[in-house]
């Protein structure tokens, strides 16, 4: 069979031989060229997350960053000098599968950065539902420190491998001058830490909303999400569009949020204890999240049932 690319043009040929036969009058002329324009129109580009370098995905975005950023100069976020990061203890089982594991496995292996990076994130939320669990009201303190868990936290997991689209339409007339602009956005998220929500119309939506992105060592590709969604929320007129992100091998670790009014700041590289602290202050603030009911779809970018292990791509069936 042709591929898709080539049947779309073949069907768009003979729409034109058709408005050639056709006169300028007449319904079904009229509907035919309604089609081509509305192809035309939905026709953009489309790139993959791992195609932006750094710095043209700041300006894409609008985002304010140093562009003199440099990888041995991270711009200073000092996330760990925030109260609420500070006094996660790991339990006694983890300290020690996570040792031995390092002592026993290769890094450089994506499969094993994917379990290591499991462990933590199991551990992070295991203790995060445990300690809400103990709370008698909200905005009792523990360990020294207010905490921001809302109540209800049962909802929110880690899924993987999701695939992303989003289509770039900066809302200013500065940024919408990049080239990139009306340029999809596509590509898949290596963890995306949310919670969902079902919806009811016409159809039930399964609507998701992401509170930690992760992804493996590529800081441009994460950055491209995280101001995909960053854009998409204030377009929708979310009260605080804030966005939070990790780069990890999963054994070092690098924070990375885009702020509501559009600043991009990226933390030092952590080791295991004080990124736990960190994880659970993250998700602790962006799931106390407020969200209104007019913002739409929480995080339509992202689409939880497009993943290739529960919903494996269907086999190409060559006819000869």
């Amino acid at each position: 069979m042709p591929p898709n690319e080539d049947v779309v043009e073949e069907y768009r040929l003979l729409l034109d031989d058709l408005l050639k036969l056709g006169t300028t009058r007449g319904d079904i002329v009229n509907r035919i060229r309604d089609f081509q324009k509305y192809h035309d129109d939905d026709a953009g580009e489309t790139m993959e997350s791992s195609e932006f370098h750094l710095e043209e995905t700041i300006a894409t975005f609008g985002l304010q960053h140093d562009m003199t950023y440099s990888a041995s100069e991270p711009q200073g976020w000092r996330i760990e000098e925030i109260p609420e990061t500070k006094g996660f203890e790991p339990s006694h089982c983890f300290e020690s599968l996570l040792r031995s594991y390092a002592q026993n496995f290769d890094r450089t292996s994506r499969a094993v950065y994917r379990t290591a990076v499991n462990f933590i994130l199991n551990e992070c939320l295991t203790a995060m539902k445990d300690t809400a669990l103990l709370l008698t009201s909200h905005g009792q303190t523990i360990g020294g420190h207010s905490t921001l868990t809302p109540p209800a936290l049962r909802d929110i997991k880690v899924f993987g491998d999701l695939s992303f689209s989003h289509k770039i339409t900066p809302m200013d007339d500065s940024s919408s001058r990049s080239p990139y602009s009306g340029v999809t956005v596509t590509g898949r998220v290596d963890h995306a830490i949310g919670r969902t929500t079902f919806r009811r119309g016409h159809s039930i939506e399964w609507c998701f909303q992401s509170l930690l992105l992760l992804v493996a060592t590529a800081l441009a590709q994460l950055v491209v999400y995280l101001g995909s969604l960053h854009e998409s929320r204030l377009s929708r007129n979310w009260s605080d569009s804030s966005i939070y992100g990790v780069v990890s091998d999963g054994y070092l670790f690098t924070f990375v949020a885009i702020t509501h009014h559009g600043v991009l700041k990226q933390s030092r590289q952590f080791d295991t204890p004080l990124v736990l602290g960190c994880l659970r202050y993250l998700l602790e603030k962006s799931a106390a999240i407020v969200l209104d009911k007019n913002t739409g779809l929480l995080d339509p970018a992202i689409d939880l049932r497009d993943n290739p292990y529960t919903h494996p791509p269907d086999d190409d069936d060559d006819d000869d």
